[in-house]
């Protein structure tokens, strides 16, 4: 009945604590933030997956005032943070490995791959919503399975991209070529939005560069050896 910020849990010390130690050497690395993930994510650690998805079928009203009760913690735990952060280096750092100059966070609802586009707009969209108009800038992050989520962040003004893992990953069991995804993602830059590509070779770089916009690409590959 209750869900609010519990500043003497064990895992809220632990993490406050290991903040806390990394800050004593920002004048060597950039410290990024904790991952906060989304409303629905949160709600999947509290219930359980099993139980939230018949939740949502058989008490929505209870989803709704769960969901206000997370939005609530979840400023109150990322504002905690971010001062902590602040006082040794500017802007915002996330597990993506983006930094932004003012306050910058992502939204990641693994639990929303259980679900429908419609039922994560009806019951969870708009209190993650509620997430991206306390920060300055949010992305999007999908997993593969979930790229029919391309649409939220179409539509969605509050948040200013999408970060994909795609299936084409190196490493990865018969990789697609980027060439069946230009469609998609040309349609993601059309729309106002940035891409944002995770582990893709050299080959797919290039095909990537030479068929979107570059000013709303962000790519990263690996490097597999000293010599790359």
């Amino acid at each position: 009945d209750r869900i609010a910020v519990d500043r003497k849990s064990r895992w809220y010390e632990l993490s406050m604590r290991q903040m806390e130690l990394l800050c004593k050497h920002a004048d060597k690395f950039v410290i990024r933030l904790p991952d906060f993930h989304g409303v629905s994510d949160a709600l999947c650690s509290i219930r359980g997956g099993t139980n939230l998805a018949f939740d949502i079928y058989d008490r929505p009203d209870k989803i709704q005032w769960a969901c206000g009760k997370v939005v609530a913690a979840w400023k109150e735990a990322w504002d905690e943070a971010h001062t902590v952060l602040s006082k040794v280096q500017p802007g915002s750092c996330i597990w993506l490995g983006m930094w932004h100059p003012g306050r910058l966070e992502v939204i990641q609802e693994d639990f929303a791959d259980n679900l429908s586009v419609d039922q994560y707009r009806e019951h969870f969209l708009p209190h993650d919503r509620l997430f991206c108009q306390h920060v300055d800038r949010t992305v999007f992050h999908l997993h593969t399975t979930m790229m029919r989520y391309q649409e939220v962040v179409f539509d969605v003004p509050e948040i200013a991209g999408g970060q994909f893992v795609p299936p084409h990953a190196p490493g990865k069991i018969d990789p697609l070529p980027i060439s069946s995804e230009l469609a998609m993602f040309q349609r993601l830059q059309k729309a106002g939005k940035k891409t944002w590509y995770l582990f893709i070779d050299e080959e797919d770089m290039k095909t990537a560069i030479l068929n979107c916009d570059p000013r709303h690409l962000f790519l990263i590959s690996p490097v597999l050896n000293s010599r790359a």
